[in-house]
């Protein structure tokens, strides 16, 4: 994934909207915690290279997804891409999309 994101400024947009994200969201998906969080990771570094409508469509629910994976690594990198793109979110986004996801994260279970 360093790779791709070293391309990527030389790709054409609909390449980056189109296939190299499905290809992320498919990462997002497998079945290895550290490929899972690598691909969360390099979500905010695509960010800059996408259109306002990926934006929302593709990083909200990136994000979103990654907060509910059961592995901490794969949660931290979905908060801190977060924390690194938040400007591209408007405050509706986040109150409706995201409070709701990282919220729950916030109660200590191990008490």
């Amino acid at each position: 994934m360093k790779a791709v994101v070293t391309i990527t400024p030389k790709l054409k947009a609909s390449i980056i909207g189109g296939d190299l994200l499905k290809q992320v969201s498919k990462m997002q998906l497998d079945s290895s915690d550290i490929v899972r969080s690598v691909a969360t990771g390099s979500i905010a570094n695509l960010a800059p290279f996408l259109e306002t409508s990926l934006v929302k469509k593709f990083l909200l629910a990136g994000y979103c997804r990654a907060l509910q994976d059961s592995n901490g690594n794969c949660r931290f990198a979905a908060v801190t891409g977060l924390l690194g793109t938040i400007q591209m979110y408007s405050a509706e986004d986040l109150a409706n999309n995201l409070i709701s996801q990282i919220s729950p994260l916030l109660v200590d279970n191990f008490r």
